[in-house]
Order: C-alpha cells, then sequence, then structure tokens
C-alpha cells in the first residue's frame, strides 16, 4: 500500500485522528501550562489575600460547619445562594490559604492548557495547530491575570475546555445508542457543572442541547431513536438546575436557580448615575462608582426604584441598613426592581449602555487604571487585537478546509459559537467588562490557531469516521 504523502513531509506529524505519537508535545504544553500559570500566579501571591467576590468566606463557612452560607459577625451560619456553588466547594476541599489556593489555579490552568491541546486534536490531525492553541491560552493575558484571582475564571476556563473535548470526540468511539446516550450524559454532566461554576453558562447549555439535537435530526429519519442522547443530555442539565434550585427552596425559602446576586449585577450595568456618565463622561475612560456606592448603601433609606432616590445626596446620612429585616432573597428582589425601573424610565439609555457593555466586553485594549502602565495596556491590546484576526483566519479557513463536511464544520464549531453569543447577549444586559469573555478564549484559541492548518497533511479517512451528529 502506498504510503500518505503527509507521512513523509516533516512539517506534517503524527497524521492520526487520535493523539498517538503526538504525547510527546502533550506532555511539553502541559509543562509549559504549569510552569507560566505557576511563575504568574506564586509572583502575585499577595493578590490571594483579597476576596473581593466572598468566595473563600463561603468556602470557609463551608469547610468548618458543614453550610454553604456566611458567617456573621456573631458567629452564627447563614445559608446562602449569593454566589454558585461550584468554586467555593472545590475551596472548601483546600485550606483555603494563598498558597493552597495558588497551587490549585496552577494546576487548574496547567490542565486547560493539556485540555486545549487534546480538544485542537480532535479538529486537526497536525500537531502544531493543537500546540498553537495551547500556547495562546497558556499565556493569554486575561486568563494570567485572573489566576492571581480568589474568582471563578480559572475554574471556568478549565471546565469550558472539558465541555469542548467532550463535544469533539471522535465519534467512531460512540457506535451504538447506549454509548451515544452515555456519551451524551457526560456532556451534561460538563454542562451542569459549568452552571453550577458560573449561571450565565445555563444559556450556553440550551444552546448546546439545541444544536445536539438538532446536527442528530438532520442526520436520520428515526427520529425518537438518535433524540434519546439529546433528551438525556436536556435531562441532566434540567437534573442540576432543579438540584441547586430544590436546595435554596429548603435553605432560603425560595426558587432561587441561579444566584442572589443577579439583581445587583443588573443594577451595576444599569442605574442613573452610570447613565448619567455615558451621557456626560467619555465612555473610554473608567467610571467612577463611588457615588453608586454611597447611594446603594442608602437603599432602606429611600425607595431606589425612583429618580428621586439616585438625586438625593446621600454623604450626610447615617446608613441604617443593619436596622432592616432585610433577606437575602428580597434584597435581591428590591436591586433587581430598581435597575428594571431605571431601564423602563430611559430605555434609550439601556439600548445604549447594552452596546457600550458589548465594546467593553470584546475591547482589545483595556482601561487605563492606576495599578496599569499604558505600554501594558497598548501592550495587552495588540495582542487581543492580532487574536481576533488570527480567530478570524482560521474560522474562514475552517470553513473551506478539505476532509471534512460543511454540516461537520458547522458541528464543531457550534460550541464555540454559542459562547460568543451567550457571553454577548447576557453581558449587553447585565455588568460587562474585559475579564467576563474569559471562557471564550480556549474555543477561540482553537479555531485561531486554524491558520497554521495545512490540507496536505490531513488523512481522507476523517470523511469515513463518523459524524459528530452520531454523537
Amino acid at each position: 500500500m502506498m504510503a500518505s504523502p503527509a507521512r513523509h513531509d516533516e512539517r506534517c506529524e503524527n497524521p492520526s485522528p487520535r493523539l498517538g505519537g503526538g504525547w510527546v508535545a502533550c506532555w511539553v504544553v502541559l509543562m509549559i501550562g504549569l510552569v507560566v500559570r505557576g511563575a504568574v500566579v506564586f509572583a502575585f501571591m499577595d493578590d490571594f489575600e483579597a476576596d473581593p467576590d466572598a468566595y473563600r468566606a463561603i468556602a470557609d463557612t463551608l469547610s468548618q460547619s458543614g453550610v454553604y452560607g456566611m458567617t456573621g459577625f456573631d458567629g452564627q451560619v447563614q445559608p446562602t445562594a449569593f454566589r454558585p456553588p461550584l468554586y467555593p466547594a472545590l475551596l472548601s476541599w483546600t485550606s483555603t490559604s494563598p498558597i493552597a489556593i495558588a497551587m490549585l489555579h496552577t494546576l487548574l490552568g496547567g490542565l486547560t492548557v493539556l485540555a486545549v491541546y487534546v480538544t485542537a486534536r480532535h479538529w486537526t490531525v497536525q500537531v502544531w495547530p493543537p500546540a498553537m492553541a495551547a500556547l495562546m491560552v497558556g499565556i493569554d493575558p486575561i486568563l494570567l491575570q485572573q489566576s492571581t484571582l480568589v474568582m471563578t475564571e480559572t475554574l471556568a476556563a478549565f471546565i469550558v475546555t472539558a465541555v469542548l473535548w467532550q463535544w469533539s470526540s471522535p465519534a467512531d468511539q460512540f457506535e451504538g445508542s447506549v454509548k451515544r446516550t452515555i456519551h451524551a450524559v457526560a456532556l451534561g454532566l460538563l454542562l451542569g457543572l459549568a452552571y453550577l461554576c458560573r449561571p450565565t453558562f445555563l444559556v450556553w447549555a440550551v444552546f448546546i442541547v439545541i444544536g445536539h439535537a438538532w446536527i442528530s435530526l438532520r442526520r436520520t429519519p428515526r427520529v425518537w431513536g438518535r433524540m434519546v442522547p439529546s433528551i438525556a443530555l436536556a435531562a441532566v442539565v434540567v437534573a442540576m438546575v432543579g438540584a441547586w434550585t430544590m436546595r435554596n427552596v429548603r435553605q432560603l425559602g425560595h426558587p432561587v436557580w441561579a444566584t442572589t446576586h443577579g439583581g445587583y449585577t443588573l443594577l451595576l450595568a444599569n442605574n442613573p448615575m452610570f447613565y448619567r456618565y455615558l451621557r456626560e463622561g467619555d465612555v473610554g475612560t473608567v467610571w467612577d462608582p463611588n457615588d453608586f456606592f454611597e447611594a446603594y448603601a442608602h437603599r432602606y433609606d429611600g425607595d431606589p426604584t425612583t429618580q428621586e432616590f439616585w438625586q438625593t445626596d446621600w454623604s450626610s446620612t447615617a446608613v441604617t441598613l443593619a436596622a432592616v429585616e432585610a433577606t437575602e432573597v428580597s434584597d435581591d428582589r428590591l436591586v433587581g426592581n430598581a435597575a428594571k425601573a431605571a431601564i423602563r424610565r430611559e430605555p434609550e439609555m439601556f439600548f445604549g449602555s447594552a452596546v457600550v457593555r458589548v465594546v467593553r466586553l470584546w475591547n482589545p485594549m483595556p482601561h487605563l487604571t492606576p495599578g496599569r502602565s499604558m505600554a501594558l495596556s497598548a501592550a495587552i491590546g495588540v495582542y487581543y487585537a492580532v487574536f481576533y484576526v488570527l480567530a478570524f483566519l482560521g474560522w474562514a479557513k475552517w470553513k473551506r478546509r478539505s476532509g471534512r463536511s460543511s454540516a461537520e464544520r458547522r458541528a464543531m464549531i457550534w460550541p464555540v459559537f454559542a459562547m460568543v453569543v451567550t457571553l454577548t447577549a447576557v453581558h449587553a444586559v447585565y455588568w460587562s467588562n474585559l475579564r467576563m469573555r474569559a471562557p471564550s478564549i480556549p474555543g477561540l484559541a482553537i479555531i485561531a490557531a486554524l491558520v497554521c492548518y495545512r490540507d496536505d497533511c490531513e488523512k481522507s479517512d476523517w470523511e469515513t469516521s463518523g459524524d459528530v451528529a452520531n454523537r
């Protein structure tokens, strides 16, 4: 049998749709990921002392009392749904000391780089595009910066990559309805974990379920037989949403399906002071929210759903919030209603601010802040501008690549596209900044790395190895 021409080209390494001889590159990218993330994390160890989103506080309470909640100044533990549960639960298994969190984030960062490489090998049989994707994730400025904070982006990026890996696994590994259903259940579990890490991912999960069902329906007239895996996928996601919701019914008395923090993030993005800043200020500068925080602290001293409340000077008024009998759920409802009232009063400003939030979400250039130099901001801006160009070129190349049908290409790219749409839609309404696009980086990096894909390296057996619709 004549050997494939790709096997005689030194630039085409291990032309196989499996990992095969790519284990060397696999170990190399893992070590690079661990070294780079570890160096950054341990260089900024002091940043782990802060707990801006109360994840450590919840984790400490969980590890000490077994209750997912917050410990008050009086030592009493109150159950909470203020933050999604997965990251605090993971932290509770450690000592929540800076060194423990640094080690956890280093491990998650290294595994994310490895998972990106392995996932990209499902997209192409070549080694260089996956290695490039893994490298981009390993040095990504947002992921590096967020890995030094007690926040969810590091865990979220890892789970997203795991979902992409499960989705893109070669279909011929899952022949038979039982195996396809097991594969779909595993995908549903990963999507459920993503939702428990960040509720925004529930929208992404809906897109994934829809895409899974659509692909199955297009590939066979036997609707119900092929729909069983999609139904199982949806059922697993619904079950995990239901479990968190029922926990909140038992502990808080209300069916909170996301968190009790959503009202605040909606108000932060839609309040009269932010709208005034957009009308009068330079949107290229950072918004100073001090006046907002001052008024927000007095939300029980007046009616925050009215315009008059936000026009009042509260600086000389004592805060009486501690004397008010408010629950976590009722407080979330109050601030959410205040945000909706601001939107109703100024619908034009809402749509204008939505555009600003989307631009800030995807803007290559970060805002200048007191702790960030112009040179660093410019370097980050250049990096992401190049990253976006590569992603566009990689997408264009993927559309016309040989060796796969157009349906399979659309199926492979669907979760990445769905993630971009999800983040854009959600953060057009809720508070948005550059770091919130972190979960999209692994998928976009895989697409960007396809610029170094070579058609003459690809084996034609991809065409006969099955279709992702069989999953």
